[in-house]
């Protein structure tokens, strides 16, 4: 089913807006554009390249899910994200094999 005009002007314009407030943003773990497109976009005729926004993620970084105050929380890519939890995970997993060896 082909997307209607409207639909079509939504998505362009959400991709405009999407690139507008990543430039420059930087992911909290290793620190690389998110946002890896070259620079300059033409902004003004919704016409943004697309974005994969999946592999774009928010980290908590007190750890609480419930607390979604702007500075509890932090752009990241996904990949580095579930990188930094499942080090955290096997991290106190080996720490309770060897007190427990």
């Amino acid at each position: 089913m082909a997307m209607s005009r409207d639909v079509r002007l939504e998505r362009s314009k959400s991709l405009e807006l999407l690139w507008h407030f990543l430039e420059g943003k930087k992911c909290f773990f290793c620190k690389e554009r998110l946002a890896n497109e070259p620079w300059p976009i033409q902004y003004g005729n919704a016409n943004a390249p697309v974005m994969d926004v999946r592999s774009i993620t928010i980290h908590h970084k007190n750890g609480d899910h419930s607390d979604n105050s702007p500075k509890n929380r932090a752009l990241a890519h996904q990949k580095c994200h579930k990188s930094y939890h499942a080090k955290l995970v096997f991290g106190a997993y080996n720490k309770a094999t060897r007190k427990a060896a």
